[in-house]
């Protein structure tokens, strides 16, 4: 009797053991948003948009993935970000032999990338392919999520908010899709300067950018820079204030 509840409970720690540990490297348990090709245009650097958070000292945590692009192998690397000095360092690692982390995997612990002195914090240097990744990690939790539906998400960015000599706010928009019906974009993302009046209560767009990926990433299909938006997409209309995003506006106003 005994020994069959040790066979039991061996057998019962051993599948607790495989949902712990065999999906901790599994390419599926991540959103992998295409960020940029190397320099050299040797890898293309992924990144996690799902795992990005903050520890207990204000940097980010989140996942990179580097896809070699000559050669059959990638690597994931989890990050620890200081966004006000734009520095980061490794604290765990995984190899894999075939591309988009499949394959035999090999992980590194904190301690054994000190070891190997991968582990040390390191400047993201402007034009480097770190500075790359780092300003996009560090731009995704400006964006606050707004409103959400089937396959639609609609952030703000409630940090980097101006106003213009006309007393107007400047405030940019972001605009996540995958497979919806009521957009034109069939899968990705745009970024959007909004020009609001708050007297007046109308808004304009007055640039966009639409990218491949969620979180404006994947690369940009099309752009409209300040004073190139179409006629129509840049015409004055008026805030909705029982939407969601004429809420939004409204709170930004300061409008009761």
């Amino acid at each position: 009797m005994i020994f069959a509840i040790l066979k039991t409970m061996k057998k019962l720690l051993f599948i607790i053991y495989l949902t712990l540990f065999s999906s901790q490297g599994n390419a599926s348990s991540y959103d992998w948003q295409l960020t940029s090709t190397s320099l050299d245009g040797k890898f293309y650097f992924y990144l996690d948009i799902i795992s990005i958070k903050k520890n207990k000292s204000g940097n980010y945590i989140y996942s990179v993935m580097t896809d070699m692009i000559q050669r059959k192998d990638s690597t994931i690397a989890t990050w620890e970000t200081d966004c006000v000095q734009l520095k980061k360092r490794m604290i765990y690692g995984e190899e894999y032999t075939m591309n988009m982390a499949k394959g035999k995997k090999t992980t590194y612990n904190l301690k054994q990338l000190k070891k190997i002195k991968l582990a040390a914090w390191e400047n993201a240097l402007p034009g480097s392919n770190n500075r790359r990744i780092v300003e996009a990690a560090c731009k995704i939790l400006d964006w606050k999520l707004i409103s959400k539906g089937k396959g639609v998400e609609l952030y703000a960015d409630n940090i980097n908010i101006t106003k213009n000599d006309q007393g107007n706010y400047l405030q940019w928009d972001l605009f996540n899709v995958s497979n919806s019906k009521i957009s034109k974009l069939s899968n990705g993302s745009s970024i959007t300067l909004q020009e609001i009046n708050c007297h007046k209560l109308i808004i304009r767009d007055i640039s966009k950018e639409y990218f491949n990926g969620k979180m404006g990433m994947g690369g940009t299909h099309l752009k409209y820079n300040i004073g190139e938006m179409p006629e129509k997409l840049s015409e004055w209309r008026n805030i909705d204030k029982k939407s969601v995003w004429g809420a939004h506006i409204t709170s930004l106003c300061n409008i009761k």
